[in-house]
């Protein structure tokens, strides 16, 4: 059996990253192929360091609070052991270079921001350095982040990312940036979350106790116009407002999900009537699952991926600004979102086919 390697930040105790890892690994699983994510550990893609009760100590406040944050933990940490196939061995910077690429007939790198500079910062193992064969280098649904890259990354990616075989990207962006480094046969195809059908999803689901009806707010920043986009539609809707977090102090008015894992997440995203975010993950699954959504800037640099993903699906009348928060109350046309990506889809399962076929000698 062919063995295919995947480098991505599966150990990020962040909700999106960890289920993209199991998507892709799971698509290329159930092609018939033994499929292992490269467990490389960093501080991008290592949440143990949150687990170290020694951080929290002189801080009481901080030690309460860090309770929900390693329940947290202990929940993704549970999620990937039960659900992803790692390397026995793990890898950090210092022990990279003894990977034996041997025993792998090509290695993956994607997706998500797994090319972002100002999130991978020095770490080139997200650009395969490590893999002395370059014939086994590809790329799926790499992901940059940015809207544009200065010159010490354009050189960075001109020395690494030319010595892939293939590469696809998730954004059309980044093809452009990719371009301006040289590298012009880049493709693009759809995030991982993708690949799989609704029900996968539905299955790895837990259940969380919640109010019959309800807006969950998830994102990242703390943002006071999500707040006031809850509270417009539970004024008109009747439906609580709930939110995912770890706040030691919590305002009244609202419930918290604290200490939510990866398929926690999943269910309160799937039974939630509205969802108000600034994630690219809460919006993929607010469309996955066909719920009511609506996204708002992340004030990070990184909007490009959400606007990107709204044209393509759209959507792109779901993201929100001050001026039309009502828009949150529409109805979606989920037969129209499917359609329009259903070619995206499909193309992207094919890249990934042609791909590994490739290494069959079938094409």
């Amino acid at each position: 059996m062919n063995k295919i390697g995947i480098t991505t930040f599966h150990r990020a105790t962040n909700y999106g990253a960890v289920l993209q890892a199991y998507a892709l690994q799971k698509f290329i699983l159930d092609l018939g192929y033994d499929v292992e994510l490269i467990d490389y550990c960093c501080e991008i893609n290592d949440h143990s360091n949150l687990m170290d009760i020694r951080k929290y100590i002189r801080n009481p406040i901080r030690a309460i609070g860090s309770y929900n944050v390693r329940r947290r933990c202990i929940r993704f940490n549970k999620f990937v052991s039960n659900n992803i196939k790692t390397t026995k061995k793990s890898y950090t910077k210092e022990n990279i270079d003894q990977f034996d690429d041997s025993e792998f007939d090509l290695i993956i790198t994607g997706s998500d921001q797994v090319w972002n500079p100002d999130i991978i910062h020095d770490e080139n193992a997200f650009l395969l350095d490590f893999i002395n064969d370059d014939r086994k280098k590809y790329a799926y649904a790499a992901s940059i982040g940015l809207c544009e890259i200065d010159d010490d990354t354009k050189k960075r990616f001109i020395k690494y990312l030319s010595r892939y075989s293939r590469i696809s990207v998730r954004e059309k962006n980044a093809l452009e940036l990719l371009r301006t480094c040289g590298i012009n046969n880049a493709d693009l195809v759809c995030d991982p979350t993708l690949l799989l059908d609704i029900t996968n999803w539905i299955k790895l689901e837990k259940k969380v106790k919640t109010p019959k009806s309800y807006i969950l707010i998830f994102g990242f920043n703390d943002d006071d116009f999500s707040w006031k986009c809850a509270r417009y539609i539970r004024k008109r809707t009747n439906c609580e407002i709930c939110v995912i977090g770890d706040r030691i102090i919590k305002p009244s008015g609202y419930i918290q999900f604290s200490a939510v894992g990866p398929q926690e997440w999943l269910y309160l995203i799937h039974h939630a009537d509205y969802v108000i975010t600034n994630s690219f993950h809460g919006m993929m699954f607010s469309i996955i699952f066909k719920r009511k959504f609506g996204v708002y800037d992340p004030k990070d640099g990184t909007n490009v991926r959400l606007a990107e993903m709204l044209g393509k699906s759209g959507c792109s009348n779901r993201y929100i600004e001050e001026d039309h928060i009502e828009k949150m109350m529409d109805e979606i046309d989920y037969n129209e979102v499917g359609n329009n990506l259903s070619d995206y889809i499909s193309h992207s399962k094919s890249y990934i086919k042609r791909i590994l076929t490739s290494i069959r000698g079938d094409v």
